[in-house]
């Protein structure tokens, strides 16, 4: 182990497959060393044999703080070997095994651990196979341990027997914070249960449900938790089968709860009629600040009762409506909002068939919007936003001073529309981050990009050759620079030109068109191009 030959900290033994033998011969020098504090042992190809020796030496090590042994194949007797160092070791903080094909027995005998164990506050059995029998045993663990703070048991088919164990176990749990349980065939028994812990846990602070079978009976209780629950800062329901009924609920929730600050929809059934009612409690709700509505069912009226709900909300920041069916209508009603709105620095609109009339509103919105730092437009549907939409996107560019993301790939976006972008981008010091992928951009396009470029880049030149010409010496330079500062990032903090990247392809060229291969090469040298 000539790697731990310099006594480091930190160990991560990165595409080396060491296998039993390897994670041996490390076991035998972790039960002298006296000075790694964090291991990774990720996609080792470590067994149970192996598991077993790091688990002897575990026993007597005093340093080890942080454990990843995920993507290895220690299984139930791995698990054990573990847990048995558990009940001894008074150090390990984290500890990740995920993805080990543990079952019932290795996740009981981790759950004895935890019943003695006092200093491990962050463990990870997510893709395992603990089932409802392993998740009743943590849970059991969960009455005594008062350390652990974050459990990840996703992907454990825990369904609703396990998830009610949980759910009884939170109600006289006072130390976990963050639960996950995604991907878990938990239904609406099991989200009942979760919710009547709600109730009456004080501590938990994160709780992701997504990818279960939720439905709006589930989730009309989990709303109802929301009305009295004080500490959920992060809830996450996305991929389950809420529809407008739980929508409905969780707005209710919202107009009364103090506390959360995220909430994850995406990927569920809401239409129009839910997303009315998530309208009218964000008028009320002075504490959301991101709303994910990805890939549901809203369309242009949904739109319109978010976009007015905009106008008065003075704490959403990041608002993702990718993937429903807004069109143009809808992005001109939200763009309408944009005038007003203070506080929005995020927002995504793409896959919307929001076209060029949905573009040219927000290109308007955008010219007295001073909040917006990321905006995604990209691939809307077949039609896009094509030239017109980036031709009124240009203008809004050049007086624009806040936005420094903008994803506009796969817009159907040609060589005129390109030029008008890449015009504005001389004048635009502020966008850091242009995405022009899956266009149609073509040689002329691509010109225009790299004539932008190279500009930028001149102009950062002559910018910092400017500055240092401002100081006659170095005695000077140094008289004019903060006394904690070194000079080459005080001399950039002057600049006010940040480095521009533009992506986009070549996929649509002509290659028979350009003069040599070489240029055709040059193209693809640019594509990712930082200046």
């Amino acid at each position: 182990m000539e790697n731990l030959s310099n006594n480091p900290t930190k160990l991560d033994l990165y595409g080396k497959r060491i296998g039993d033998a390897g994670a041996q011969a490390l076991a035998t020098v972790l039960q002298v060393n006296q000075t790694l504090t964090t291991l990774n042992l990720t996609y080792k190809e470590i067994g149970a044999v192996g598991a077993q020796a790091i688990a002897t030496a575990l026993q007597v090590n005093h340093t080890l703080t942080k454990f990843n042994l995920s993507y290895n194949e220690i299984r139930d007797i791995g698990a054990q070997a573990l847990a048995t160092s558990l009940q001894v070791n008074h150090t390990l903080t984290t500890l990740d095994l995920d993805g080990n094909q543990i079952g019932g027995a290795g996740a009981q005998a981790i759950a004895n651990a935890l019943q003695a164990n006092y200093t491990l506050t962050a463990l990870d059995l997510s893709l395992n196979e603990i089932g409802a029998v392993g998740a009743q045993a943590i849970a059991n663990a969960l009455y005594i341990n008062h350390t652990l703070t974050k459990l990840d048991l996703t992907r454990n088919g825990i369904g609703d027997v396990g998830a009610h164990a949980l759910a009884t176990a939170l109600q006289v749990n006072h130390t976990l914070t963050t639960l996950n349980l995604v991907d878990n065939g938990i239904g609406n028994v099991g989200a009942q249960a979760i919710a009547t812990a709600l109730h009456v846990n004080h501590t938990l602070t994160t709780l992701n449900l997504s990818g279960n079978q939720i439905e709006d009976t589930g989730t009309q209780v989990i709303g109802t938790a929301l009305q009295v629950n004080n500490t959920i800062t992060t809830l996450n329901l996305s991929r389950n089968r809420i529809g407008n009924a739980g929508a409905q609920a969780i707005a209710i929730g919202l107009q009364v709860n103090q506390t959360l600050t995220k909430l994850d929809l995406r990927d569920n059934r809401i239409g129009d009629f839910g997303t009315q009612a998530l309208a009218t409690a964000l008028q009320v709700n002075h504490t959301l600040t991101t709303l994910n509505l990805t890939d549901n069912r809203i369309g242009a009226v949904g739109a319109q009762a978010l976009a007015n709900s905009l106008q008065v909300n003075h704490t959403l920041t990041t608002l993702n409506l990718s993937c429903n069916d807004i069109r143009a209508i809808g992005a001109q009603a939200i763009a309408t909002a944009l005038q007003v709105n203070h506080t929005l620095t995020t927002l995504n609109l793409s896959c919307n068939d929001i076209r060029a009339i949905g573009a040219q509103a927000i290109a308007t919105a955008l010219q007295v919007n001073h909040t917006l730092t990321k905006l995604d437009l990209s691939s809307d549907t077949y039609y896009g936003i094509g030239d017109v939409g980036a031709q009124a996107l240009a203008p809004a560019l050049q007086v624009n001073h806040t936005l420094t993301t903008l994803d506009l790939s796969g817009n159907r976006i040609g060589a005129v529309g390109t030029q008008a972008l890449a015009t504005s981008l001389q004048v635009n010091y502020t966008l850091t981050d242009l995405d022009l992928s899956d266009n149609e951009i073509k040689v002329a396009g691509a010109q225009d990009i790299e004539i932008t470029m190279k500009k930028r880049q001149k102009q950062i030149h002559d910018q910092q050759a400017s500055v240092l010409a401002s100081f006659t010496d170095t005695q000077n330079l140094f008289s004019r620079l903060p006394g904690d500062m070194c000079i080459l990032s005080t001399i950039m903090d002057y600049i006010k030109l940040p480095p521009l990247i533009i992506k986009y392809d070549v996929s649509f060229f002509d290659i028979q068109s350009l003069s040599t291969m070489m240029d055709y090469i040059k193209l693809l040298i640019i594509k990712y191009s930082k200046y």
